[in-house]
C-alpha cells in the first residue's frame, strides 16, 4: 500500500484490491507466528480526497505444539550406546517442545539445530529426511513430526599426503593426531 500511496493513477478499485492483497498477506505473516485463525479486516475512508486504508487485526489465539515425534534411521537407531546417549540427547535438547507457540523461524532453526546436533559427532552425513507440521487451525494446535537418516559412522581413513613441494611430509605426520579407523568427532 505504501509503494502504491504517490501513484497518480490509483483508482478506488485498485486501491480496494492492493487493501484485500495486504489483509492475506498480514494473515500469512500472522501464520509464521503461529496466528492461524487471525480475523483481518480492512476498511477504505475518503475525506477531503484524501484516501485512507486502515487494517484492523484480531489475532486470535496462537497455536501451541501439541506433539513431537522425532525418528531415526540409519546405523544410529540400532547402534550402541553412545548413539543412545545421542538419541537421548537430541529428544531432550530440543527447541521446540510440546505447549510451546508454533513459530515457522523457531520450527525452521529448530530442525537446524536436529540436524546439527547428530552431525556433529560420528554422522557427519546425516540428513533430515522428513518433516511435518501439521495444523489444526480450530484447535490451535500443531503435531511435529521429523525423521532423520544418521547413514553410517564416519570413520577416519589413513593419512594421504599430497601437493607439498617446500616442506617435508614428516611436517605433516608429525602435526597429524588423528588415528586411522577413530570415529568422526
Amino acid at each position: 500500500l505504501q509503494r502504491w500511496q504517490d501513484y497518480d493513477k490509483l483508482t478506488p478499485e485498485l486501491l480496494e484490491r492492493l487493501a484485500a492483497e495486504a489483509a492475506d498477506q498480514l494473515r500469512d505473516i500472522l501464520a509464521t507466528r503461529g496466528y492461524f485463525t487471525p480475523t483481518v479486516t480492512h476498511a477504505m475512508e475518503e475525506n477531503d480526497g484524501a484516501r485512507t486504508v486502515r487494517l484492523t487485526v484480531e489475532p486470535g489465539e496462537p497455536a501451541k505444539v501439541s506433539a513431537v515425534e522425532i525418528r531415526f534411521t540409519g546405523a544410529i537407531a540400532s547402534g550402541d550406546a553412545v548413539d543412545a546417549s545421542l538419541i537421548g540427547r537430541v529428544r531432550k535438547e530440543w527447541t521446540l517442545p510440546a505447549g510451546a507457540t508454533f513459530v515457522q523461524t523457531d520450527w525452521e532453526r529448530a530442525k537446524r539445530e536436529f540436524v546439527n546436533t547428530v552431525s556433529s559427532q560420528r554422522y557427519a552425513g546425516a540428513e533430515l529426511t522428513a518433516s511435518a507440521a501439521e495444523v489444526e487451525p480450530e484447535a490451535q494446535r500443531v503435531t511435529l513430526t521429523l525423521e532423520i537418516d544418521s547413514s553410517a559412522v564416519l570413520r577416519f581413513g589413513e593419512l594421504q599426503i599430497s601437493g607439498l613441494s617446500k616442506y617435508d611430509a614428516s611436517m605433516v605426520r608429525n602435526l597429524w593426531t588423528v588415528e586411522s579407523g577413530a570415529v568422526y568427532d
